[in-house]
């Protein structure tokens, strides 16, 4: 998952859904439903990027719906080269 302050980057393996990469944005309404998603493409465990303050939510909705969450460091997965946008940073994080 790719963290952001006003919308989220989340890759499933591709299959998984028809859209296996999506956007949702940063409200209770849209975290639940990316949980809801992540539960029915049976996904169990994440990756998410640690950026500022904004994955706490995410981490904790996750968490409670029985997920296991791996924190990644931002400034470690953006030395990766050749990524260059949300989409990009979420699938190389899925993989």
């Amino acid at each position: 998952m790719d963290i952001g302050s006003a919308s989220h980057f989340v890759a499933v393996p591709l299959d998984r859904d028809d859209e296996p990469v999506r956007e949702f944005k940063s409200f209770t309404a849209e975290l639940n439903g990316l949980a809801d998603w992540l539960e029915a493409c049976e996904i169990d465990t994440v990756a998410m990027e640690s950026t500022g303050v904004y994955w706490i939510p995410l981490y904790e909705l996750l968490e409670s719906r029985g997920l296991t969450v791996y924190l990644v460091n931002a400034r470690h997965v953006r030395n990766v080269s050749g990524r260059k946008s949300d989409v990009l940073d979420c699938q190389w994080l899925q993989n």
